[in-house]
């Protein structure tokens, strides 16, 4: 293991398993009463899983190697160059399929159709103009993120010809990362906004790799908010510490942060984000055995360090946590309801119920500190052994921070 950086693990590119999203997209697509409409549903649906595959998580590590060991920067170029080609070539074979299965309409032609079946629906066959408007609502998202895609595709091409992307390795990196993610978002919304416009189900059941996409994020959440913890006690340490070595410091944070990026969250962080580890490891063996004089310099460096991992709680931003921890908060409220429904039997299965909602609600570890405070003490707490007044107080204490934390 490099003492300049964290160590990762060999990232596993290739595709996320889509059968059983795909089999129910097929299912949705014959329902349809319109078959025609339905083939050609069909069809933008296999092309869309097909790019899902081909955008899945790549394995950037031996790339960011070459990044931190300072090759030309023409040959990373030469390396991700066919990941961008193919990144192209996998969104246009959809844009293809999509052009030729739902064409562009001329101006106002959708809005015409809309208003055409609104008639049908007043005056004409119910059912008909139920399934009208199912069809144009499908058509309608189809073209936007038809339109979106085009329009990032732009994007990503004026990106890959600026010389200040291209000559700084991580900012390539972190561009291929983030524009792939964007694809991935938009043909995901695709794929389900427009069958539910004909059915109902979840995100997982319909859009290839949300599931695991989901799971990697609760990881990443978790680990990076551990992480931010112990920078966090190691920068008291040293302010307690005025006077004493450093030493036994640096030695810490480089262990928690070499365990972190040997951890499967540090494969998935944006780039500029290992970039900052990164960099912050590689200063770390200045400061070992360092005279007093250096002190100045690695308070403000581990001061800034601390700043920028309590930032990475912004990974609870993302579109699949914020719907994640939804669902996650309103089962939590269940349970608790069940729980104080059973207070006044047996409170033994009120307190079954409090380490159910418990369990529930470790997967939101990450999302607010009071709460988190309160996860860690929990895994190691028997609730069964609560005197009634106790577990009344517990109920509601998690009931106040889940609220606390879901409207952080």
């Amino acid at each position: 293991m490099s003492e300049s950086k964290p160590s990762h693990p060999s990232e596993n590119p290739g595709s996320r398993p889509s059968h059983e999203q795909l089999a129910r997209l097929r299912q949705i697509a014959y329902s349809i009463p319109d078959k025609a409409f339905g083939a050609k549903l069909l069809r933008v649906y296999e092309a869309a899983v097909g790019t899902m595959d081909g955008l899945g998580e790549i394995g950037l590590g031996r790339y960011e190697d070459m990044a931190e060991t300072g090759c030309p920067d023409l040959s990373l170029w030469e390396q991700v160059a066919p990941v961008i080609r193919n990144t192209v070539l996998d969104v246009n074979r959809l844009l293809t399929t999509i052009e030729k299965s739902f064409p562009a309409e001329a101006s106002g032609g959708i809005a015409d159709l809309i208003d055409e079946a609104l008639e049908e629906a007043s005056g004409g066959n119910p059912e008909q103009a139920l399934l009208q408007r199912r069809r144009e609502e499908a058509c309608h998202h189809i073209r936007v993120v038809a339109n979106g895609l085009i329009n990032e595709i732009a994007n990503l091409g004026e990106r890959i010809r600026n010389p200040e992307v291209v000559s700084d390795r991580w900012n390539l990196l972190g561009d291929i990362q983030e524009f792939r993610g964007k694809f991935r978002s938009a043909v995901g919304d695709l794929i389900y906004m427009t069958a539910l416009a004909f059915t109902s189900a979840s995100r997982a059941e319909l859009v290839p790799g949300w599931a695991s996409e989901v799971r990697d994020a609760i990881a990443s959440r978790r680990a990076v908010t551990d992480l931010a913890r112990l920078m966090a006690v190691s920068r008291a340490r040293f302010a307690e510490d005025a006077g004493g070595s450093i030493d036994e410091i640096v030695s810490g944070l480089a262990k928690n942060l070499d365990a972190f990026g040997r951890s499967p969250a540090y494969t998935i962080l944006r780039a500029q984000d290992k970039r900052r580890i990164v960099e912050f490891r590689s200063l770390l063996p200045r400061f070992a055995s360092a005279p007093k004089v250096e002190r100045s310099a690695f308070a403000d460096a581990l001061a800034q360090f601390v700043r920028f991992t309590e930032g990475l709680s912004l990974i609870n931003r993302r579109a699949c946590l914020v719907e994640h921890d939804r669902l996650v908060f309103a089962a939590c409220g269940v349970k608790l309801e069940q729980a104080e429904a059973a207070r006044t039997g047996r409170s033994d299965r009120a307190a079954a119920l409090l380490v159910e909602a418990q369990h529930l609600a470790q997967e939101l570890y990450g999302r607010h500190p009071s709460l988190d405070a309160w996860l860690r003490k929990a895994r190691k707490r028997d609730f069964g052994t609560l005197t009634r007044a106790a577990l009344d107080f517990e109920l509601e204490l998690l009931r106040e921070l889940l609220s606390s934390a879901m409207a952080f």
